[in-house]
């Protein structure tokens, strides 16, 4: 399969068109266009031509024989379905707040969570267990925003779930510090076992990727890469 026809494929199986995705939650295209122009629902994780995919985390990439549009991950339904909910219930400014203070609440459990499992946002709690409040709050500013602008769609197999999000962010964050970006060649016996089982958590919560963008992506770096590096 060519990698045109690989893309497509890929796109088909996990996103959806703008007029789709309106149409399968219920809403009509234009309406969709206003939640996302309001900040109620994330941007489209790729806009398409036949001849050029541009990625939310990637930026251009030159592939020909797309389907042009905007994709949407399928994900995203539920997300649109909160953002709905929010919108009658309140102005847009108030709508985004609502649904911003949604995600942070939930993104704060979901990093607590991960603490108590060992697997620790960087910086994001002291030495005590208790969380380092404005460190806290940044991270979870720099995920919303990410969040928003679609890249969670391209890099998070479910990045309609906050706990997915924050595994795969916190993870390849940790992977990076521990390797140095994958470019470390050394490392000892219990180092490895360590990164082994960090590996697994990573790859089980990032997305696939598009075959135009898998060899730039951290999947590739630490999924494919780095236990090559580990066995030697």
């Amino acid at each position: 399969m060519n990698e045109g026809k690989a893309t497509q494929a890929y796109l088909d199986a996990h996103f959806l068109r703008h007029e789709a995705m309106a149409e399968t939650t219920g809403i009509a295209p234009e309406r969709l266009r206003e939640l996302v122009d309001a900040g109620l629902v994330p941007a489209p994780s790729y806009v398409v031509s036949d001849s050029e995919l541009v990625s939310a985390a990637f930026g251009p990439l030159p592939c020909s024989g797309l389907i042009a549009g905007e994709y949407m991950h399928q994900d995203m339904q539920g997300w649109i379905a909160a953002a709905l909910d929010a919108s009658a219930a309140y102005d847009k400014t108030g709508a985004r707040a609502a649904l911003q203070q949604s995600f942070t609440a939930d993104m704060r459990i979901a990093l607590a969570d991960l603490h108590r499992e060992g697997v620790s946002a960087p910086g994001c709690f002291k030495a005590d267990g208790t969380p380092d409040d404005a460190a806290l709050d940044a991270c979870i500013a720099s995920h919303w925003k990410a969040h928003m602008e679609g890249i969670f769609g391209v890099c998070v197999r479910s990045p309609g779930n906050i706990a997915a999000i924050a595994n795969k962010e916190t993870s390849q964050v940790l992977l990076g510090r521990l390797t140095d970006s994958g470019t470390r060649r050394q490392y000892s016996v219990s180092e490895a076992a360590a990164l082994h089982g960090l590996i697994a958590r990573y790859a089980e919560a990032c997305a696939p990727f598009s075959s135009v963008e898998y060899p730039r992506t951290s999947r590739k770096r630490y999924v494919e890469d780095l236990p090559k590096q580990l066995a030697g």
